[in-house]
């Protein structure tokens, strides 16, 4: 009897080996695939050992259409690059900034993590010209979501293919180069203006500010300010003065309209997998 359950192990052990021997030799090569991942290959200076890794890194859902060998887009990828970055980045602030309490922390790691700010990196080491996509999204200008999405996939192909060590390599000169300036940025209070770029950006429109409650003589001077978009309130915000309150409510802002951006995408693909099941 333990002789028949040994030989079912070696039996299943052999097939296991079969079959991680078949997938490698099915897995195609760099030369086999299409130029922009030999480009990517290139410019990035990393040596995959699975070249589909980048491959799928790259591929934006649209491209599976196109092509009947690329049955998998990079939004798996996309998921666990979103939490390998968060991790990275949180790590490189709590070691940068020694002296930060958690707040600051957290709305720099904010500033950092940004579609805005991903899709800036994206472009600058160019993913914009490397991503596999659609004919018809071809030669045009890539939204923010698609590129700083590709750019998380392309941290999590490294992250399996070459470890979290190799990751770091890639993004720590990246948050070097960077941190100090949008840190500053962020510190420095101008959450109106950033808001307004994000949000006419994303939707054509500015945001307006409304007062909700103005202090009397005698009372603190704490101002009570709404931000709107359109007809939509979006966060309220205090201060000592008007100016204070307006800051405060598009801080407020902001970090509510980035929370609404994810889930909104988390949704979207929730809903897309439903629809393909």
């Amino acid at each position: 009897m333990h002789g028949g359950r040994h030989i079912g192990r070696t039996i299943t052990i052999s097939q296991r080996t079969h079959t991680r021997k078949a997938n490698a030799k099915r897995r195609p090569s760099l030369r086999q695939m299409e130029p922009e991942v030999a480009l990517a290959a290139a410019t990035l200076d990393i040596q995959f050992a699975r070249w589909d890794l980048l491959r799928e890194a790259l591929s934006h859902r649209s491209y599976l259409n196109e092509d009947a060998s690329a049955t998998e887009s990079n939004e798996r990828l996309e998921f666990l690059g979103d939490a390998a970055l968060g991790f990275i980045v949180a790590q490189y602030l709590y070691n940068r900034y020694k002296d930060a309490p958690e707040g600051q922390l957290t709305r720099r790691r904010m500033a950092l993590v940004s579609n805005q700010t991903l899709a800036r990196w994206a472009r600058r080491i160019g993913l914009d010209r490397m991503l596999l996509i659609s004919k018809g999204e071809r030669g045009i200008a890539l939204p923010d979501r698609v590129l700083g999405g590709a750019f998380e996939a392309l941290l999590a192909a490294i992250l399996l293919d070459r470890g979290s060590a190799a990751v770091e390599a890639f993004l720590v000169p990246i948050l070097d180069a960077e941190a100090d300036e949008l840190v500053a940025r962020t510190m420095a209070g101008n959450f109106k203006g950033r808001l307004q770029e994000i949000v006419q950006e994303r939707e054509r429109i500015t945001p307006t500010y409304k007062m909700l409650d103005v202090p009397g003589v005698d009372d603190e001077r704490r101002f009570t300010v709404a931000v709107m978009l359109d007809d939509r309130l979006l966060a309220t915000g205090q201060g000592t003065s008007k100016q204070r309150a307006e800051q405060a409510a598009a801080e407020a802002g902001l970090a509510a309209y980035i929370a609404q951006e994810r889930a909104a995408a988390d949704g979207n693909d929730e809903a897309t997998g439903m629809i393909e099941g």
